[in-house]
């Protein structure tokens, strides 16, 4: 799935949330996502050139076998920029990599994931 703009405001939940494929977004704006600006998981890849994301608990994440790349990452009030895990047993950690992020908070992932942050 290929999307050249995405704009979503006001999520209950996460606001991008894909699972089990191919993704690559050219612009996103998410907005007041009340869990995580995206979220990525079960083997999925997702490329992202430039992400925006203003109110969420956490900006990116990456889990289970999944990999997750994004030129440039505009966080604002969030409380974790990224994260990469493990979530389900039957798969392994993520990878997060960033090449350049304004977001001043905090990355975390298990001994089984991978984040990169260029900048």
């Amino acid at each position: 799935l290929n999307i050249s703009n995405l704009r979503i405001s006001n999520a209950e939940n996460d606001c991008f949330d894909l699972s089990g494929g191919k993704y690559t977004t050219t612009n996103a704006r998410l907005i007041n996502c009340n869990d995580k600006g995206i979220s990525v998981g079960e083997m999925s890849t997702f490329a992202g050139e430039n992400i925006f994301v203003k109110g969420a608990g956490i900006g990116v994440s990456s889990k289970d076998y999944s990999q997750v790349k994004i030129d440039k990452l505009d966080a604002q009030y969030i409380s974790s920029c990224g994260e990469a895990k493990r979530k389900k047993q039957e798969f392994g950690g993520g990878l997060l990599m960033i090449k350049e992020t304004t977001c001043k908070e905090t990355f975390d992932n298990d001994n089984e994931s991978l984040i990169s942050v260029s900048n």
